[in-house]
């Protein structure tokens, strides 16, 4: 298919509905209709999922909620970060040095996984600005193609006026 479709092919059938539920669930954005590959056999059903072009609405609304997400996210692994030290501080209260250890190694498992989200949210934000470039430059394609032809009508209306 292209950038703004996917296909879904269930291995049972009788799940169509709750895969395309589930889709739905994960992805709002997305339209989504049962097709057939075959017209007289049920068993060739699939899901077709089209993302709408990235308009600039979209893309704010996208840029914003992934920038949402992550910021969640964060918050929540801080938030189990201190839990994990508060523990830790009251059962190894009585030896610094294996805390101290235990803490650093907490730390930096806490920095990769922040790294690891971080990550996952410049991707998606790059995937966002390529949807939302696309989207311009097809636009950018019609505005021409509008001027030209507005240009085309203006010039044949004042052929037509000449020869009034």
């Amino acid at each position: 298919m292209d950038d703004f479709h996917i296909v879904v092919v269930p291995k049972q059938m009788d799940v169509l509905r709750d895969v395309q539920e589930g889709i739905f669930e994960a992805h709002p954005e997305f339209k989504m209709s049962i097709e057939q590959m075959e017209k007289n056999d049920p068993n060739s059903r699939f899901i077709l999922c089209e993302m709408p072009p990235v308009d600039k609405p979209r893309y704010d609304l996208l840029t914003e909620a992934t920038k949402n997400l992550y910021e969640e996210c964060k918050a929540r692994m801080d938030a189990v970060l201190l839990e994990e030290k508060r523990i830790f501080v009251e059962l190894l209260a009585e030896d610094p040095e294996s805390l101290q250890k235990v803490v650093d190694q907490i730390n930096e498992k806490h920095n990769n996984a922040i790294n690891d989200i971080m990550d996952l949210r410049d991707k998606k934000l790059e995937e966002i600005e390529e949807a939302y470039a696309k989207y311009r430059e097809g636009h950018a394609q019609e505005d021409v193609n509008k001027s030209q032809q507005s240009d085309i009508d203006v010039t044949q209306r004042m052929h037509m006026g000449e020869k009034e």
